[in-house]
């Protein structure tokens, strides 16, 4: 998934890849907002989220379900501020936690992933081979007709 702000397209970053001084800087600007979040409170948050999505192959009932537990989570709006700020701090933005977040919601798009790139819901027949494309082979006209009752027996020198 991706988001757009600003008519600039972001990649949805992995915390992995924020410096330390990225978290200890969100660390202290979340206090300075009044929810003072800790590193450990992050994860805890991202483990939470992910344990609600939806099984590989779920349902669109499923699916819709999972998304509406996580919209209802207590701290997905932090959630959402975390990671858009970390998605343009990774991308080379030197921008604060409130600079980062300070935009009208209406400026945000979440893109979603492309389809193409995910496994179709119904499984699709093989091609069948056709006679010329290089795939079927020509088996001798004997072979097609030959039954058990019409094979005679071939006998070998011992």
């Amino acid at each position: 998934m991706k988001f757009k702000l600003h008519e600039r397209t972001y990649d949805l970053a992995t915390l992995d890849r924020l410096s330390l001084l990225d978290i200890l800087m969100m660390e202290k600007e979340t206090r300075e907002l009044g929810n003072p979040l800790k590193w450990s409170d992050v994860l805890r948050i991202v483990a939470e989220v992910e344990a609600m999505q939806p099984a590989k192959g779920a349902s669109a009932a499923e699916v819709e379900k999972a998304k509406a537990k996580v919209a209802e989570h207590p701290d997905i709006l932090w959630m959402s501020a975390i990671t858009i700020w970390s998605s343009r701090r990774i991308a080379g933005e030197k921008v604060t936690f409130v600079e980062a977040i300070d935009f009208p919601q209406s400026d945000l798009i979440w893109v979603p992933d492309p389809q193409d790139h995910k496994e179709s819901a119904r499984p699709t027949k093989p091609a069948r081979a056709r006679a010329g494309s290089g795939r079927a082979t020509k088996r001798p006209r004997a072979a097609v007709t030959a039954s058990p009752k019409t094979l005679k027996a071939v006998s070998t020198p011992e």
